[in-house]
């Protein structure tokens, strides 16, 4: 089974559009003599780089989110290929090997006109021919006449192409699944004709193959090595997308009577050309219904995030006429996440629109991804030092805050239901999604949106705004206490003219808080400064009872054995923005210099004299605890 895990990202969605490089695990095991398992293989065509249909052997696996081909095929069939990093491991983290590349393929039917495309990762070899031993196929008598995907699938063959869930939930036709006697395997109707699979009665050995997915480590790694590079002080070349997005925002987003703002999804064409997705969402949710079955505490909680959104009126069901209409209309799979260190929303509800429909196109493919348009971290903790009062504050929920067009919901609907026993009921997001690949622009060229709307208005609020705001949150200050809390009205007031929400106020002048009500003060102290919201092993935070930066230490996950990859996972979760841990990380950079040199693969244990310095590093990490350092810098 293959499954992608992907970060819990304030500045992407993930599901969003930053690009993730996957990594691939995949494992045979042999195991003792058993019932064969005939596995579902299909001989289909793949158009080559002179535009001729090549006939290739794919195997069918649902439990795979990617899709796999040979280096061979990809050579036979000379298309272009792009790069991707893929570090493949088996199951308890065996190294089996790794791929350098993904190419996009055109695969069609040699029965049924259907065709799809499908990116698909580059191995070596996909796995051992299939069926791993010959099956007697003559003996399935209840199955001739059928039209069957791979004639020879009692035969053993190379695979060339490994056809993953997000195409294989869109193949199965509605044709009733044949089912054997017992001890023989079933025959499934796809799109590429009858597939045999199934237990079948035969005294060979089998070989059990699993995969797993993990696209984790390559975004630390580049967020390590990014935080200790001064940003650019030029302005940014957009680029042509980028460019077409903008104007659209600027062209299509409207401010209602009461405030609110109202944006248009940025669609590359007119109207999206989508297939079917509400069978895949429906199939997703009864995955997590399965799941959190066994998880009450955690289910509730997730009932009680949904029954939020709808009390909130950032969704509402769908009248039944129109559940099947329009035809490409398109459904969020989703999902939870959980956030322990949050003070305020625990578990959060996770739409996936990178979800496939039926002709292999999601809804994130078929948007413009606009420009960062907020300022970089590290100039806004840097003006954050120049106060001498200190203000933080975070915009409640700030995505769902902005409505989305009455005609493009049709692109945001959901299966929801609140017990596996309960009829499935459809509903439409009203607001600016997480999950969505507009969503991040959306959410910050609309903050700008209204600093530039109310800048007569609250002139000073704009100008923070427009310079210290970091996604949904405002680093900022001033130089007196009135001048603050002019900055925290105008603040106020501009943002409620939205219909926007700004609490965890947080400052190191208690009679600046004393003007707020309880509920909108920040009740964790100290305030974590790593915006990004991943779990760091060394993070920085802001004490205002002190008015000092902490660092805090989290001690790495306990591992048996340790690896080149874990340690780097463990270097990399450092974030030290302005360098002033320098004297103490440059060890570990020197330390994983000292692996480089010895060329040690990826995962191979670390030698002991290694191992042995990494520990008593970290051991003596936590006496970075008591570190302060004052965050008002005198100039």
């Amino acid at each position: 089974m293959v499954h992608i895990e992907k970060k819990d990202d304030k500045s992407a969605q993930s599901a969003s559009s930053n690009t993730v490089t996957v990594i691939a695990s995949s494992c045979p095991a042999s195991s003792v003599i058993s019932t064969h398992v005939l596995l579902p293989t299909a001989i289909v065509y793949v158009m080559d780089s002179k535009g001729y249909s090549q006939s290739c052997r794919a195997l069918l696996d649902s439990g795979s989110e990617v899709s796999f081909v040979s280096s061979s095929c990809v050579k036979r069939l000379g298309i272009p290929i792009e790069e991707a990093d893929l570090q493949i491991h088996g199951v308890s983290a065996a190294p089996v090997g790794s791929s350098n590349g993904k190419v996009q393929l055109q695969v069609s039917s040699r029965i049924y006109e259907y065709a799809t495309p499908i990116e698909a990762y580059i191995l070596p070899r996909v796995t051992k021919p299939l069926p791993t031993t010959p099956v007697p196929g003559s003996s399935l008598n209840y199955i001739k006449g059928l039209r069957l995907a791979d004639p020879f699938y009692f035969r053993p063959e190379d695979i060339d192409l490994l056809i993953g869930a997000d195409v294989f939930s869109n193949i199965l036709r509605a044709t009733p699944v044949i089912v054997g006697p017992p001890g023989f395997p079933n025959a499934i109707d796809t799109e590429f004709g009858w597939v045999i699979s199934g237990r079948y009665h035969a005294n060979v050995p089998t070989n059990i193959s699993s995969l797993h997915v993990h696209c984790e480590l390559e975004s630390i790694l580049r967020s390590f090595w990014e935080i200790e590079s001064a940003p650019s002080t030029a302005s940014p070349v957009l680029s042509v997308e980028e460019q077409l997005c903008e104007q659209h925002y600027v062209q299509t987003h409207q401010r209602l009577s009461n405030g609110r703002y109202m944006l248009r999804l940025p669609f590359k064409l007119n109207t999206p050309v989508l297939g079917s997705s509400r069978d895949l969402a429906i199939r997703r949710l009864q995955a997590v219904e399965r799941r959190l079955t066994s998880q009450p505490a955690m289910y509730n909680m997730y009932i009680d995030c949904m029954r939020e959104y709808i009390r909130l009126g950032h969704m509402e069901k769908l009248p039944p006429n129109e559940v099947h209409s329009p035809s490409n209309a398109f459904y969020f799979p989703h999902h939870c996440v959980m956030k322990a260190s949050s003070t305020t929303t625990k578990l959060r509800v996770v739409f996936d629109g990178s979800a496939k429909t039926s002709n292999g196109i999601s809804l994130n493919e078929t948007q413009m991804i606009g420009p960062k348009v907020h300022s970089d971290l590290l100039p806004i903790l840097l003006r954050f030092r120049m106060w001498l009062l200190s203000i933080l504050a975070d915009a409640k929920m700030m995505y769902r805050q902005f409505l989305i067009h009455p005609e493009d919901r049709v692109y945001q609907r959901v299966v929801w239901r609140e017990s596996p026993t309960s009829p499935i009921e459809d509903y439409a997001l009203l607001t600016v999604t997480y999950g969505n690949v507009s969503a991040v622009h959306h959410a910050n060229r609309t903050v700008q949106q209204l600093a530039l709307d109310e800048k007569v208005k609250f002139p000073l609020a704009s100008e923070v705004i427009l310079r210290d705001a970091y996604v949904d949150d405002i680093l900022s200050g001033a130089d007196s206490l009135e001048d603050g809390l002019t900055l925290q009205k105008q603040l106020l007031q501009m943002f409620s003219s939205a219909k926007i929400e700004l609490r965890k106020w947080t400052s190191n002048n208690a009679n600046f808080l004393s003007h707020l009500p309880q509920e909108l003060r920040e009740v964790q102290v100290p305030f974590p400064l790593d915006v990004d919201q991943t779990v760091k092993s060394l993070g920085l935070q802001y004490s205002p009872a002190t008015d000092s930066f902490t660092f805090s230490v989290v001690p790495p996950p306990n591992r048996k054995v340790s690896t080149k990859r874990t340690l780097l996972s463990d270097i990399s979760k450092i974030f030290d923005p302005f360098g002033w841990l320098s004297p103490v990380t440059i060890k570990t950079k020197i330390l994983f210099q000292t692996l480089w040199s010895r060329e040690l693969s990826w995962d191979k244990p670390l030698p002991e004299d290694v191992m042995t310095t990494w520990t008593k590093y970290h051991q003596q990490l936590h006496s970075i605890d008591s570190i302060r350092i004052p965050r008002h810098a005198i100039l």
